[in-house]
């Protein structure tokens, strides 16, 4: 399993994790579904999928990651990798290349 190409979506499960352990740290009742819920609503946490803040909105009990663009280009390890085209959302991210047309096979 050496040299495999990464997982992308990693770091949002781990997130989910961070957040899951968070809720039941806070609440009132950690045995409790209502008090989990409140603890989730009221959260606002660094994960490593970035900074999540529940009580901010678009909605109630609602957080948003940030997110980055990114593209699949032909990359050097492998036949393509994830190349961070722009960081508009993500600031201090590193951009790694620029948007390409698609590439026919």
């Amino acid at each position: 399993m050496l040299n495999q190409q990464q997982l992308t979506t990693l770091g949002l499960a781990h997130a989910l994790f961070e957040v899951a352990a968070h809720a039941l740290r806070t609440a009132a009742d950690p045995g409790e579904p209502a008090a989990v819920a409140e603890a989730i609503g009221a959260a606002r946490l660094e994960t490593i999928a970035g900074p999540l803040d529940w009580t901010a909105g678009p909605v109630p009990n609602v957080a948003t990651v940030r997110l980055a663009g990114g593209q699949w280009q032909r990359g050097t390890r492998h036949d393509y990798e994830l190349a961070v085209v722009s960081n508009r959302r993500v600031p201090g991210l590193r951009v790694t290349a620029d948007l390409t047309r698609p590439v026919s096979r």
